[in-house]
């Protein structure tokens, strides 16, 4: 009997269908967007995700963090430093190897307990990814292959120098997706 392929690896990106394959670190619900700068989301609710296999754990860290015991903890839900953050000034430099060493094993902990979850999505989504390659603020799209096939062109950079071709690979955060009412 012939096995049918269901997965279509689309230059870098994983489509069945009308569908990619999306992967985030967090929940999967709808969550109210409260960045007032930087990171500033497209709507006032929906999820943040990356296509499979990209990810830039530097944009949901914060979601590993916030599981680790209060003592590591920089500041409260609401930006206040709590008080029980180490002065690392005032430490010993043994102190404060200490303190990294403890903070490290409770991280892998976390790590080990709070997966990233994969999910399939063909909806109407943002990206940074502009219909004509630009790569800007938010831009609208509404079809996962018209989106994988522009943005599989920002995968690589390829410069010539000194007669030689390099390939670079382009940042992640270009292919960041901010999902509506998820």
């Amino acid at each position: 009997m012939r096995q049918r392929r269901y997965n279509l690896k689309f230059d870098e990106f994983t489509i069945r269908g009308n569908k990619m394959l999306f992967w985030r670190l967090g929940n999967m619900n709808s969550n109210k967007q409260t960045h007032k700068e930087g990171r500033v989301a497209p709507e006032g609710r929906g999820i943040w995700c990356f296509p499979y296999p990209h990810y830039d754990y530097f944009f949901c860290f914060h979601q590993w963090e916030k599981h680790l015991p209060k003592k590591f903890l920089r500041e409260d839900k609401i930006g206040v430093k709590h008080s029980n953050y180490p002065d690392f000034d005032k430490m010993t430099d043994e102190e404060a190897q200490a303190y990294w060493e403890e903070y490290y094993i409770e991280l892998a902990k976390v790590k080990k307990r709070i997966k990233s979850t994969t999910f399939w999505y063909g909806g109407e989504f943002y990206s940074r990814i502009s219909q004509y390659g630009e790569i800007g603020d938010w831009f609208w799209w509404d079809s996962v292959r018209d989106w994988a096939k522009v943005a599989r062109k920002h995968i690589y950079t390829s410069e010539r120098w000194d007669g030689k071709l390099y390939h670079f690979p382009y940042a992640k955060d270009h292919f960041e997706i901010f999902i509506p009412n998820y």
